[in-house]
């Protein structure tokens, strides 16, 4: 049975004594346009969980926002999700 998808890397923190996801990475030793695609839409989706995850907990202060990093052969990319509005979602 599949939950979720497999990522390289998850980013964790502890909030109110539980532990939270707050990002996710891949990392690829080559940089195949296929690969990076791939690996984008897995993060993008991963972020996409992380951000509802967060969006349960009764964190009034703070906006839901996770991260992604995609590391491809010498290169990183840093990305952070957003919850813009109700179901509205934005990669940054």
């Amino acid at each position: 049975n599949v939950v979720g998808y497999k990522i390289d890397m998850r980013i964790i923190a502890d909030v109110d004594g539980e532990e939270c996801d707050i990002g996710a990475c891949e990392v690829a030793k080559t940089d195949t346009v296929k690969k990076i695609i791939d690996d984008e839409a897995k993060l993008l989706r991963e972020g996409k969980d992380v951000v509802d995850h967060l969006a349960r907990l009764p964190l009034t202060e703070v906006c839901p926002m996770g991260w992604v990093i995609q590391i491809a052969n010498c290169q990183c990319q840093l990305s952070s999700i957003h919850l813009a509005a109700d179901g509205l979602y934005v990669a940054i």
